[in-house]
């Protein structure tokens, strides 16, 4: 492949981030979770949340990509663009780490697919945010890389293999989806089928292999993650796991169990009608966006069925390759994580499946013909065009979206509190938390908390229901310009 592709595709991606790195904060509780883990490395405590007066382990999320924000801040000092510097610089060697992904492949057009990923606004949304997500592309990319070399070699103990389990770990340190993929990838191995005799016991001790080291590598994680959780869980917030908190959840509700069985059957679904087609067709994407919640709704997830059709016929017939057990592996795993998170369908963790599924797009449309003329590469570039589009028109207008008026109140009540308290007050705050790092005061998520550990101030925002019910005691004194916030003071 021409390596001008690649020049091209990192420049188009540094325009992009250059255009987009004004916006000062993020809405996301993952980034408020990443931040506190990466400042608390810096302050000695990697395993304590200092945006809260009390100890709370920080089991939400694998450390790796925390660990690389705090090198940062150590050598550069706190600041959100140089923790979107980070994310971005993955992003960017995500790229090249798939571009020499497809030149292992046998697929047609490889220029145009290395195009579409770094141009969509799927990856590049995602690599101007404060996200893991960034990281582990560019591991689990890589680890891909040693499979599809590993697969070939004869020896079970080879270089190739140990790199790949190696590289799926780290990915795990960064996502845990990496342990999600691993399923695929062992199933890779079991399932390939080859015409030499003792080929398929050679496979199967492959897949012993490698999933062997990837356990070892990932025991230290997990063995503290059950320890938080299970042997010795926080005070506060216990049990911890994604099962026992969502049930719990459900419950509380009134759906119980089966609550989650529906939630994770709508996240399906969506998946299917919704994200896949949105994905490979970014066409789709403002559409999907602007008409959520109205009549047109139906619709669009009926023309996502539609060409869910296609693509999934040709998913069906490739689904013992490494690329197609990948997508219904990971589909499966997060029609089922979110919904034990509470959360439904998110549109980021589609990031995980963007080169796969443009690929496989591209496979399949190869397959069509018309007059003799290959529909393929026109398709690809429209497809590759809007793709542009959307990006660059997301990053001229993510500063206006970032400073909404709900947002811009709740700076002025984040000001107000700085302006008039030390670094050691308590305020009950929720949505978005994390924005206390820069303040530095000690936030607690619930009015209950905030009582027991003497909270003095409470900001009651457009992001949250709280209200003044549910603050006794509590007296107003400031109230934003545009009546979106409010800070409350005990009395």
């Amino acid at each position: 492949m021409d390596k001008k592709i690649l020049i091209s595709c990192i420049l188009f991606a540094l325009l992009f981030f250059v255009i987009s790195i004004n916006n000062e904060f993020e809405l996301l509780g993952d980034t408020q979770d990443y931040l506190a883990m990466a400042t608390s490395m810096l302050e000695g405590k990697p395993m304590q949340d200092p945006s809260r007066p009390y100890e709370l382990p920080l089991i939400f999320h694998p450390p790796l990509y925390s660990a690389f924000l705090a090198g940062f801040f150590a050598l550069f000092g706190f600041s959100y663009a140089g923790a979107k510097i980070v994310s971005f610089i993955f992003g960017i060697l995500s790229i090249i780490a798939f571009y020499f992904l497809l030149e292992k492949v046998d697929v047609k057009d490889k220029q145009l697919i290395l195009l579409a990923y770094s141009t969509s606004v799927v990856l590049l949304a995602t690599s101007a945010r404060i996200l893991s997500d960034t990281l582990f592309m560019l591991l689990f990319i890589a680890g891909t890389y040693f499979v599809l070399e590993y697969v070939k070699k004869e020896k079970i103990i080879d270089m190739s293999g140990f790199i790949a389990a190696a590289l799926f770990a780290l990915a795990f340190y960064s996502r845990v989806a990496a342990a999600f993929f691993m399923v695929a990838v062992i199933a890779y191995f079991i399932l390939e089928r080859q015409p030499e005799k003792g080929f398929r016991f050679t496979q199967l001790k492959k897949a012993a292999f490698i999933a062997v080291i990837f356990g070892l590598l990932i025991l230290p994680w997990l063995a503290f993650y059950v320890n938080s959780q299970f042997l010795h869980p926080s005070e506060f917030e216990k049990p911890g796991s994604y099962l026992n908190w969502a049930t719990g959840t459900w419950n509380e509700a009134g759906y119980g169990t089966l609550g989650i069985a529906f939630r994770i059957a709508n996240n399906l679904f969506y998946y299917i009608a919704e994200g896949i087609p949105k994905t490979i067709m970014p066409i789709l994407l403002p559409a999907f966006f602007y008409l959520r919640n109205t009549i047109a709704m139906p619709i669009l997830l009926i023309l996502g069925f539609g060409i869910f059709y296609f693509f999934g016929k040709a998913l069906w017939k490739k689904k013992t390759s490494l690329f197609g057990l990948y997508i219904i592996a990971y589909v499966l795993f997060f029609a089922i994580q979110p919904a034990l998170d509470d959360v439904t369908f998110v549109d980021r963790y589609m990031l995980a499946l963007l080169p796969f599924l443009l690929i496989f797009t591209a496979e399949m449309l190869g397959q069509f013909n018309f007059k003799n003329i290959q529909l393929a590469k026109p398709v690809l570039i429209f497809i590759i065009l809007v793709g542009a589009v959307l990006s660059i028109g997301y990053a001229i207008t993510l500063e206006q979206r970032m400073q909404n008026e709900k947002y811009v109140g709740l700076k002025e009540a984040i000001s107000y509190i700085a302006e008039n308290t030390d670094d050691k007050e308590i305020v009950v705050f929720e949505a978005p938390m994390h924005l206390y790092l820069n303040a530095r005061n000690k936030a607690v998520p619930t009015p209950e908390i905030g009582g027991k550990f003497g909270a003095r101030y409470a900001i009651i925002d457009g992001f949250r229901s709280y209200t003044v019910s549910d603050f006794n005691g509590f007296e107003k004194v400031f109230e934003t310009l545009n009546g979106t916030a409010t800070v409350y003071e005990k009395k």
